[in-house]
């Protein structure tokens, strides 16, 4: 899985391992393995690492650099209530200075491929979606095929505006982009606190949110309201993610 957004989009919003900050946070590829195993055990760069130190070792790191590198960061984690998976956290897109933004688009080039599943990182109140520059870099080497658009701070969107810039987005009756040529669309909020919530927490202030601002809105004879509750939430992200993990093994390694 590859996670990939602009640096405003709140790419690296899950901070139990992934620094966060206002300005220019992700200078290096993030490169997350997961690994099925009996004994819990954690490593960062094949040195072992105790859990609580992972984010902040990554935060040193970052701070040596002056700009975006390629040269990732790999953290395993291994436990026996994990699965085997990888992810790469990117460094967001940067439209300016002309060599930054050519430099953290070679960099997400170099490391995409075919087999992978993207998720696209947009603002929900970005405006022009056609021209949002993660956005045209899929389209621009048809990777929208493995692209899950997850459109996030949804509670940072004007009540008025709910209905274009997230339903109508979702539903693909947007005049912006044809969402329906890519894999899935999402919605989430983001975690704005400092670690003092669980993510239990968290998500039960999501559904909350989501069931008062938007479904509570939408009548119950709607025909696309089930299919709108499937897309909102960080749970129901990671249930599709889950369900084109599996046909991917299905269709490439049964």
């Amino acid at each position: 899985t590859r996670y990939i957004g602009d640096w405003s989009s709140d790419v690296c919003s899950s901070d139990l391992i992934f620094p966060r900050n206002k300005t220019l946070c992700t200078k290096q590829p993030i490169h997350l393995i997961l690994k099925n195993n009996d004994i819990e055990n954690y490593t960062l760069n094949n040195s072992p690492i105790n859990k609580d130190d992972i984010r902040k070792t990554i935060e040193d790191e970052f701070l040596k650099n002056q700009t975006i590198v390629n040269q990732p960061i790999n953290v395993c984690i291994s436990g026996k209530d994990l699965i085997d998976f990888e992810f790469i956290d990117f460094p967001g897109l940067c439209s300016h200075p002309p060599d930054l933004k050519e430099l953290s688009i070679s960099l997400i080039e170099s490391h995409s491929k075919d087999n992978n599943i993207i998720l696209c990182v947009i603002p929900s109140n970005v405006t022009h979606l056609s021209s949002y520059a993660p956005i045209a870099l899929i389209e621009k080497y048809n990777m929208k095929k493995n692209t899950i658009l997850v459109f996030t701070m949804a509670d940072k969107v004007i009540e008025e505006d709910i209905g274009e810039n997230i339903l109508a987005r979702i539903l693909n009756e947007s005049d912006e982009i044809d969402t329906s040529e890519y894999l899935a669309c999402s919605v989430i909020i983001n975690r704005s606190h400092t670690n003092n919530k669980s993510l239990v927490e968290n998500d039960r202030f999501s559904d909350q949110w989501f069931k008062k601002n938007v479904l509570d809105k939408i009548p119950d004879s709607h025909d696309k309201k089930d299919e709108i509750k499937s897309m909102l939430g960080v749970r129901n992200l990671i249930n599709n993610l889950n369900l084109f993990y599996k046909k991917f093994i299905d269709n490439e390694w049964i």
